[in-house]
């Protein structure tokens, strides 16, 4: 994967009125987790995994057992017990 320069991604930004630049640090370890509207049903999903998460789609096809999934009811939000599922 190729770093895009923050000139060259400044430059290409439309509507955003700020940019947050921290220093780079070591990473022990990587985590995906995204939180998005199911496309079939249209309920709040929560995904994540263990695996990393610049690699997600790799471990989609590979690996689509490590990928934790949990719906959120609108109405509750996110409850401990499916913040807990994720990082246990």
């Amino acid at each position: 994967m190729q770093r895009k320069k923050t000139a060259e991604i400044i430059t290409r930004a439309e509507n955003m009125p700020s940019l947050l630049v921290e220093e780079a640090i070591n990473i022990a370890k990587e985590f995906y987790v995204s939180i998005t509207a199911d496309p079939v049903t249209g309920n709040i999903m929560m995904m994540g995994s263990a695996e990393g998460g610049i690699d997600i789609e790799e471990v989609a096809k590979t690996m689509p057992e490590k990928i934790i999934r949990s719906y959120i009811d609108i109405n509750q939000g996110l409850m401990p017990f499916q913040a807990r599922a994720f990082f246990i």
